[in-house]
């Protein structure tokens, strides 16, 4: 575990596992790979999601890389981000405002408000 400054003297535990994976050389799953193969991710997310309507593993994988990103990073893969977070359960896709920054709601209130209907 690390820690990751979030601002204002306040600090969170991270797993440094993929740091750790990225510096030996190990394949590692990240918002750049999920936007690479979105289109592989959306059907894994389908999946999930007829299985269970709580999810599954794919969907903990891209609720977890989705909630660990940075702002930034998930700007640059809006389009992405919109296509994978509309196939998460609703429990997933609402953490994404709790405790978050004004920038950061604005964001994910116009990813929801982007999403397909039905």
């Amino acid at each position: 575990m690390g820690t990751v400054y979030l601002g204002d003297g306040e600090y969170a535990p991270v797993p440094l596992t993929a740091l750790i994976d990225r510096l030996k050389g190990r394949p590692v799953t990240g918002l750049r790979e999920l936007a690479r193969d979105v289109d592989a991710w959306e059907a894994r997310l389908r999946r999930a999601a007829a299985q269970s309507d709580e999810g599954g593993n794919d969907s903990d994988v891209v609720h977890q890389i989705l909630a660990n990103a940075e702002l930034s990073q998930l700007r640059k893969d809006r389009a992405a981000v919109t296509r994978l977070v509309a196939l998460l359960p609703a429990k997933l896709r609402a953490t994404y405002l709790v405790g978050a920054s004004e920038k950061q709601q604005r964001f994910w209130t116009e990813v929801f408000g982007g999403m397909r209907r039905g």
